[in-house]
C-alpha cells in the first residue's frame, strides 16, 4: 500500500448508493488515514455510518493478447497488486496521533521534506493542527490479490518476461521484478 498514491474510500449515501471517493492515504499503525476539512460528503456520510471499504490497486504491465496466444484476443491481461479493506472510520482527536499521520503524509507525498517541521508550537503553522480532520479506517477485513502470470505455463510465462525485457517500459521493469520475487518467494 506505501507505493499506492491514492485509494478508493467506499460508504453508502443517504439514498442506499453507494459512493466512492479517491483520496491520498497513508498506511500507519496498522491502520489507513486520511484528512481534509470538517464540512465535506464523506465527513457527513462517516457520522451518519461507520462502516467503509477502502480499495488500493497498483496496475503493472499490459500485457497483449498476442504475447499469450497469437489468435485469440481475449487474452489480454493486466499484472497488478490489490487490496480490499473492509473496516469502521473514525475521526482522530488525540493532537499526537494527528501529527504523527501528517508527518506520514508529507513523508509519503513529499519524501525531499523543505519544509518545517510539524510542531504545533510553531506560530507558522497556527491552529492547523485542530482544525484538519483526520480519520482513522481501523481494519476489521482485508484482501490481498495479485496477478504476475503464476497460474501460466512456466513456457508462457518465460516468453512474457522475455518480451517485457525488449519492450523494456518503466511498468515492465517493476514487472519483472515482481515476478523476479514471487518466483524466489519474496514477494512484495
Amino acid at each position: 500500500m506505501k507505493e499506492a498514491p491514492v485509494g478508493h474510500l467506499g460508504l453508502v449515501d443517504a439514498s442506499g448508493y453507494p459512493r466512492v471517493v479517491p483520496l491520498n492515504f497513508v498506511f500507519v499503525r496498522e491502520s489507513i488515514y486520511f484528512h481534509g476539512g470538517k464540512h465535506g460528503e464523506k465527513y457527513h456520510l462517516l457520522s451518519c455510518s461507520p462502516k467503509v471499504t477502502f480499495s488500493v490497486d497498483v496496475p503493472y504491465a499490459l500485457i497483449p493478447s498476442y504475447w499469450v496466444n497469437a489468435d485469440r484476443g481475449c487474452s489480454i491481461t493486466q499484472f497488478f497488486k490489490s487490496v480490499l479493506i473492509r473496516g469502521q472510520g473514525q475521526l482522530v482527536e488525540d493532537l499526537g496521533e494527528k501529527i504523527l499521520v501528517l508527518q506520514a503524509l508529507m513523508d509519503k507525498f513529499q519524501p525531499e521534506g523543505n519544509y518545517q517541521p510539524l510542531n504545533p508550537d510553531n506560530p507558522m503553522y497556527g491552529n492547523v493542527f485542530e482544525k484538519v480532520t483526520i480519520v482513522c479506517i481501523k481494519i476489521e477485513q482485508i484482501s490481498v490479490k495479485y496477478y504476475f502470470g503464476q497460474r501460466l505455463d512456466p513456457s508462457k510465462l518465460n516468453q512474457i518476461c522475455h518480451n517485457l525485457e525488449k519492450r523494456d517500459m518503466p511498468l515492465d521493469r517493476a514487472t519483472l521484478l515482481e515476478i523476479k520475487n514471487l518466483q524466489s518467494g519474496s514477494a512484495t
